[in-house]
């Protein structure tokens, strides 16, 4: 048996949207929901909005926090090196789950403001994290995703890229099952 444990009463949930398995956590949760996604009409998001809920999400190229009506731009997109200016979808919605959890904790927006400018994907900083080389004229990425949904998403992000011909190398970590 499954016992699933929600926020509790004073604490706030994080949740994507978008995602129906995530979303319904909502229902074990005795606290807040703040709701994120990229995309800013997404209807579950714009419900939680109507009723007076949180959201962050994108609209152009631009972070924005919402509760209720109220709208507050924290970054254009292009200020957010982890996001390389928003082209690296599944780093955009690492940052709006970040950005709304540390808003929901009550972090000023001018200290998450700045950890977004100056927080990326560097090698030295965040080995294995989408970091990206440039090496004689070739693109070199990075990354330690390690189940389907990453290498999904490492397929999206790498669309954003120019190129001539893709060459992926996918290896899984040790500790796995010979079947998976």
């Amino acid at each position: 048996q499954t016992v699933v444990r929600g926020v509790a009463a004073g604490g706030t949930a994080v949740l994507k949207a978008d995602d129906p398995l995530v979303a319904r956590m909502a229902l074990h949760c005795k606290g807040t929901v703040l709701y994120f996604a990229r995309d800013g009409s997404q209807p579950l998001l714009l419900r939680h909005r109507r009723a007076g809920g949180r959201v962050a999400f994108v609209r152009g190229q631009e972070l924005i926090l919402a509760a209720g009506p109220t709208e507050q731009v924290l970054l254009p997109l292009s200020r957010i090196p982890l996001t390389r200016g928003g082209q690296i979808g599944f780093q955009v919605e690492n940052v709006l789950a970040g950005a709304a959890a540390l808003w929901a904790l009550g972090l000023p927006l001018e200290t998450l403001a700045a950890a977004l400018e100056t927080f990326g994907a560097d090698l030295d900083k965040s080995p294995g994290r989408f970091n990206v080389l440039t090496i004689n004229g070739a693109t070199a990425v990075f990354d330690y995703g390690h189940n389907p949904s990453a290498l999904l998403a490492m397929i999206e992000a790498l669309e954003a890229f120019p190129h001539r011909r893709r060459l992926a190398v996918y290896s899984a970590a040790g500790d796995r099952r010979d079947a998976d």
